[in-house]
């Protein structure tokens, strides 16, 4: 297997199992999963 084979292959994975997340994240919203707190769910940042 080639360097470059091998960056898409990773590439492709990658993506998938984010969009999975993406996916997951899109239906439980739309579900009503989060109730108010869909803000929350959809911020990307890390509270200290």
């Amino acid at each position: 297997m080639t360097l470059t084979r091998s960056k898409w292959t990773l590439a492709c994975v990658w993506l998938a199992g984010a969009g999975l997340v993406f996916l997951v994240l899109v239906l439980q919203s739309l579900a009503g999963r989060y109730g108010s707190h869909s803000n929350d769910a959809w911020s990307c940042t890390c509270r200290r």
